[in-house]
């Protein structure tokens, strides 16, 4: 078990790790290694310390905020992907097709899907 820190080795610790943290875009294990603790013990500070936890909790936002600032330049700058993304997560977009097929009697499954696909796909080649 490793020796408890001193109030002012933890003050100096936290500093660094916050800096680390923000430096790291909130990489909690690449920060907890730069600085020589565990996860475990960031982890254990944040339960005991208010203020160290919003601390990290603003970096936290601060990213997040810096991210959502990226999806909407790409947006603006008509990416494809960028604006499917945001449909699809914030706006609940599922793109689908429904197929409706109607059966009498017995039916080949495999023609059947053969047929659809000639429809559909014009290019679709036996």
């Amino acid at each position: 078990m490793a020796r408890p820190y001193t109030a002012e080795e933890r003050k100096q610790i936290k500093e660094e790790y916050l800096k680390a943290y923000d430096e790291s875009m909130g990489l909690q294990y690449a920060s907890c290694r730069r600085v020589g603790v565990t996860v475990d013990t960031i982890n254990a500070w944040k339960k005991k310390d208010k203020k160290f936890a919003e601390a990290i909790a603003e970096i936290d936002n601060h990213r997040d905020e810096l991210v959502v600032g990226e999806l909407m330049h790409a947006i603006q700058n008509h990416n494809l992907s960028a604006i499917i993304f945001y449909c699809k997560t914030r706006l609940g977009f599922v793109p689908s097709q429904k197929v409706e097929v109607e059966t009498r009697g017995d039916i080949d499954v495999t023609e059947a899907i053969k047929e659809l696909r000639k429809e559909m796909f014009t290019d679709v080649k036996e």
